[in-house]
């Protein structure tokens, strides 16, 4: 038994037999040693290795939560980092399921030169906001509510009824000017073909968007890149949300909109995001 192993033996016997396989001594070490900082947060991230040209290994670990891969999605987004290769794996820790992440990231130098240990602390803040439903996918603090039935907006997929290469995302939300543009504008934007789509009444003013689409290549979307998929819907359905709750404001009272109640956005999703 290495030293890593008697250091932290609950944390290497609990991770899955392919990451026993590939990491050892000081590696496992050093995840389990950021995995323990985590303590009761919902999430916590740290550098693990640095790499070349300004890139690093980031070890994110979270509770493993339905959604948790399309809120890392948003936060990475909002340091305009590059997710160039991951590991995930799922674990049985002290605090119930947890996921173990090692992220390669990366940052386009025209923005800043490297990967800095403020743009991990920022993941790690909005990470777990996002999680708690404390903060919404700008940073902002979300007032301390519930969101109803009524007004929440749901993005799944449909693996059952689509045929092999193509791929459903349901939409279900309140019906708002714009919305199917801007969802197919953001779709198409991200690299998709669009095939289909289909629109229902949802009843009590919501409506049900399904949309049949394909990726470039023909291969059906991994874990992750679904995650992107459905972060980028989620966004645009609240900036439509947004906008047609700006438009709805007395002109008087537009100055003060940022400190109004918006309304929550939801993933619903028929499965966990990550399997073991």
């Amino acid at each position: 038994m290495t030293l890593a192993t008697r250091r932290f033996p609950h944390f290497y016997e609990t991770m899955p037999p392919r990451y026993r396989q590939l990491f050892r001594g000081p590696a496992v070490q050093h995840h389990a040693a950021i995995v323990e900082r985590r303590g009761h947060a919902p999430a916590h991230a740290e550098i693990w290795r640095r790499l070349p040209q300004g890139g690093a290994i980031v070890c994110v670990a979270a509770d493993d939560r339905p959604g948790l891969l399309s809120c890392l999605a948003m936060a990475l987004a909002t340091q305009s980092l590059d997710l160039l290769a991951a590991q995930i794996y799922g674990r049985v820790g002290p605090r119930g399921a947890e996921v173990v992440d090692l992220l390669w990231l990366r940052r386009d130098e025209c923005i800043a030169p490297s990967v800095a240990e403020t743009d991990i602390a920022r993941i790690t803040e909005l990470l777990g906001g996002l999680m708690t439903g404390e903060l919404r996918t700008d940073g902002r603090a979300l007032l301390a509510r519930r969101t109803s039935a009524e007004t929440a907006t749901l993005v799944h997929f449909d693996d059952a009824s689509t045929s092999a290469g193509t791929i459903a995302l349901i939409l279900e939300t309140v019906e708002r000017p714009g919305l199917f543009r801007a969802v197919t504008d953001a779709l198409v934007l991200l690299g998709v073909r669009i095939l289909g789509s289909r629109r229902a009444n949802g009843g009590a003013g919501r409506v049900v968007h399904r949309f049949i689409f394909a990726e470039s290549d023909g291969m059906p979307p991994d874990q992750y890149r679904r995650g992107i998929l459905q972060a980028e819907v989620l966004r645009v359905a609240e900036l439509v949300a947004n906008r047609a709750g700006d438009s709805a404001m007395p002109m008087h009272s537009m100055q003060n909109h940022h400190d109004l109640p918006v309304e929550g956005i939801f993933i619903d999703e028929a499965n966990p995001i990550f399997v073991q």
